[in-house]
């Protein structure tokens, strides 16, 4: 279980990068940190703070 949660976390890291980047959507990462809150609730919560602040200075939608 332990790779699928480094596998899931390089892809959000990736993600998250590519939001700031504006080569990613909210929508495609979204399904990411949801599946790593089933996993690992602590580091979603780091996660997903990154991901709302990236979203609220892009001036992003994420409502899907």
């Amino acid at each position: 279980m332990m790779a699928y949660e480094e596998q899931l976390e390089r892809k959000i890291k990736g993600g998250l990068l590519g939001l700031k980047n504006g080569t990613k959507t909210p929508q495609e990462v979204a399904p990411w940190l949801n599946r790593l809150k089933e996993i690992n609730p602590l580091l979603f919560q780091d996660y997903i703070n990154d991901y709302k602040a990236i979203i609220k200075q892009k001036g992003l939608d994420d409502s899907k």
